[in-house]
Parts: C-alpha cells; structure tokens; sequence
C-alpha cells in the first residue's frame, strides 16, 4: 500500500512540476472612428427598377452591423446594399468576398431590393485602425460605382 501512495504521490508532484500557468489574453474592442461615404461617380444616373424591366443600381452602402465571433475569433463586416451589383472589397488592403446573408424589400412588394452581405475580416490580433473598403458595381447599364468606406479602431478592453 505504502508503494502504491508513494507513486501516486511522486506522479502528482510530476504533474505539478510541468503544469504552465497562462496569463488571459487582452481582448479587443471595436469601435467605429470615422466614417466616410462616396457619392456615385459624376455623370451616372441612377436608374430604377421597373417591371419587367432592367435591375436597379446600387444606389445606397450602409453598415448593417460589425462584430467578432466568439467561436473563430474572427472580425465581420455586414453591410446593407440597396439594388444590384457586385463588389471587390478589402480589409486592411487584402480583399475579402462577400457571403449573401439575405434580400429585402422597401415597399413589401415581390422581388428584392437590396441585400445584406457579410465579409469575413479574418483575425484581428493587434489594436490599431483598419480600413475596410468596398466598391460596389451596378449590374446594368449604365454600370454606376458606389464606394464605402469605414475605419474600425480596436483596442484593448479597460
């Protein structure tokens, strides 16, 4: 019996030799520090939907929502996209793709309006500001831009 206690006892303090304490990573907040939207580019007329007929420019780019996943760690971006088009986007200079969330309507009406895209940021592991850019091109004649533009600042939490 003595043995059996003399090795449990020498394989606990093994155990408590080679255990390593971890101190709790910072975490990161978000926070939106400046905003900037471009107009369409000069000359373009925006053109409506009608019936039957051609699909309608982008005509509006707003945030719908901004957070980190608690299960990847990952930052997202969500806008909201009123008509037709599609867009090239970056985070910090590298180009992330968009991924459709859902459609929505203005009036109630049958069809779409606008969509809500989310764009998977990846990893933000440092505090600082990055720039989170996307321009989106109508899928119709006349092809009019609209451009976004939102810097998000992370810091560490208080």
């Amino acid at each position: 019996m003595k043995k059996v206690f003399n090795v449990l006892l020498a394989f606990a303090m093994l155990l408590a030799m080679t255990a390593t304490a971890f101190a709790a990573a910072p975490t990161l907040e978000i926070s939106v520090k400046d905003q900037e939207n471009v107009l369409p580019l000069e000359g373009q007329q925006i053109q409506p939907m009608s019936w039957g007929g051609a699909a309608a420019q982008v005509t509006n780019i707003e945030l719908y929502d901004r957070y980190i996943d608690p299960v990847s760690g990952h930052f997202f971006v969500v806008l909201k996209v009123t008509g037709y088009g599609h867009d090239t986007s970056y985070f910090n200079g590298k180009e992330v793709t968009s991924t459709l969330v859902k459609s929505f309507t203005l009036d109630g009406g049958p069809g779409a309006d606008g969509f809500i895209w989310s764009y998977d940021c990846g990893e933000v592991t440092e505090p600082g500001d990055y720039i989170f850019t996307s321009v989106y091109t109508s899928t119709n004649y006349p092809y009019s831009q609209k451009s976004f533009k939102r810097i998000f600042t992370f810091e560490y939490a208080s």
